[in-house]
């Protein structure tokens, strides 16, 4: 079990933990701090839904409740991550027990109900286990597809993907950005 800490912000100093499997992993540091540069200066955070559609641990939904956002819902499938994750999430309530967090242990690409009771706009983050691992080979174009049917239904201002770099994301989603990291991407999708 490795662990990380929320580097800035409110939740400063929180102490988390993840597991990495072969469909979890870290987001990298480097992306992470660009990743939050930019979300700290999107106006009226503190009124938008921060959804972790594949969460793992949970790492960037906690930095983006930090620097900001209202509230934060996870989904993750991954039993394992899964208990992970509840573990984090009873860590930072006991020591923030005001934050809004809500979590289910469910695929986000399965999740279209849940989603439609979210009243307040939300920031989509994807970061779906690489479609280089056995199993995901088509995972964009099904979360591509999945988003195409939830822009009738939810409030969504912007969708963030995080990818591998090799992977042409272009021919499933309409990209404002994109910035590189060596292997991992980030692409600003317009919802």
């Amino acid at each position: 079990m490795h662990s990380f800490v929320i580097r800035q912000g409110s939740l400063k100093g929180l102490k988390l933990f993840f597991e990495a499997n072969l469909t979890t992993r870290p987001t990298k540091s480097r992306v992470k701090t660009s990743l939050m540069d930019k979300l700290r200066n999107l106006e009226a955070r503190d009124k938008m839904c921060f959804i972790e559609c594949f969460s793992g641990s949970g790492q960037i939904g906690f930095e983006a409740l930090s620097v900001g956002f209202g509230e934060c819902v996870f989904f993750e499938v991954d039993k394992l991550a899964y208990a992970n994750l509840t573990n984090n999430i009873k860590l930072c309530k006991t020591r923030f027990p005001k934050v809004a967090i809500t979590s289910f242990q469910t695929s986000f690409l399965e999740s279209r109900n849940i989603l439609k009771t979210i009243k307040k706009p939300c920031l989509l983050y994807l970061d779906p286990p690489f479609s280089i691992r056995e199993g995901f080979s088509d995972i964009y174009e099904s979360t591509a597809k999945f988003l195409d049917t939830l822009k009738q239904d939810i409030n969504v201002t912007l969708c963030i993907l995080e990818f591998n770099t090799d992977i042409d994301i272009e021919q499933f989603f309409n990209i404002e950005s994109k910035a590189s990291f060596g292997k991992t991407s980030l692409a600003f999708i317009k919802p």
